[in-house]
């Protein structure tokens, strides 16, 4: 009896961990790591970035404590580096004039002291898309081996040089939900035919609820919009400290209400995108700690 229900314990404790895990997973897998925002802290919560395809910049920026950045940094008083590691091992490197030869890492001139920060600013884009990596470290790259654990991987993603392809908000569709998960991403949509004007103004945006307006910075510090040809980019180069939901509006600039398509873009915070991925790690171990208390119990 004592051993039925030992066992009936355990199963009820794995579905019900199973269960209430669930939503958090499936979270945390449409959330990726790079989501804990553009600075590289330690070598426990590596950083994954995009190069925004409008500006073709990306902020490279590493925690207190980091004084090297990798493949370069023989000197950590260094304004300008010119090299990037192509594997995440930084066991070979590459030339950032392979992006165009007036390609460079900038130091930033108002960077705390205790802080390295940089911008990367190509000048082309590549054929294809192509991935690069950095490493904040402690120490010259000359003894990288030996400073691995001490290091923070920084990868940045090059995309290609074709234009993305956007998304259309026509009257009929009416409403258009996209979504912006890690530091340096974008979207990019484009007004119907018949409401092709675009509301607010290019430094103002709609709140959730589609009717109030505010200034674009105030929710998202960072954000830019862009217009190009009927096609609109909205570019995040810092995820905000909190998520939030902002909209625009298609319309018809005789008939703004009926001839309308609202496009809803939700921009994830970097501290809840982080408190994610914890809990679904913490989902994981609870399963597993599941699993091996019934195995224990069958081979006792």
């Amino acid at each position: 009896m004592v051993a039925r229900n030992v066992v009936e314990k355990a199963i009820r404790a794995f579905v019900i961990g199973v269960i209430s895990c669930t939503e958090h997973l499936r979270s945390a897998q449409e959330i990726p790591e790079s989501t804990d925002s553009a600075e590289c802290k330690d070598a426990q919560h590596p950083v994954t970035l995009r190069i925004d395809y409008k500006t073709l910049k990306a902020p490279i920026r590493c925690g207190t404590g980091f004084t090297f950045l990798w493949p370069d940094g023989s000197s950590s008083a260094a304004d300008t580096l010119t090299r990037f590691c192509e594997d995440a091992e930084c066991s070979s490197t590459g030339e950032l004039s392979t992006f165009g030869s007036k390609s460079s890492l900038t130091k930033d001139s108002n960077a705390r002291e205790s802080s390295l920060s940089y911008t990367l600013a190509l000048e082309t884009l590549p054929e294809e898309e192509k991935s690069i990596h950095f490493k904040c470290a402690r120490e010259k790259y000359t003894t990288r081996k030996a400073e691995e654990n001490n290091s923070c991987l920084l990868t940045v993603v090059v995309p290609s040089k074709s234009k993305p392809t956007e998304e259309t908000c026509d009257s009929k569709k009416q409403s258009l939900d996209l979504a912006i998960s890690a530091a340096g991403g974008s979207v990019t949509f484009a007004c119907g035919v018949e409401n092709s004007n675009l509301l607010p103004t290019e430094k103002r945006v709609f709140s959730e609820d589609c009717q109030t307006d505010q200034a674009l910075d105030a929710g998202i510090p960072s954000a830019k919009l862009s217009s190009t040809e009927g096609a609109h980019t909205l570019s995040v180069p810092e995820l905000p400290k909190a998520g939030t939901t902002i909209c625009y509006k298609c319309v018809d600039k005789a008939d703004k209400v009926t001839k309308q398509c609202s496009v809803k873009v939700r921009v994830s915070g970097a501290e809840s995108s982080r408190a994610s991925i914890r809990t679904a790690y913490g989902c994981v171990f609870s399963g597993s700690i599941a699993s091996l208390y019934l195995a224990a119990y069958y081979a006792y």
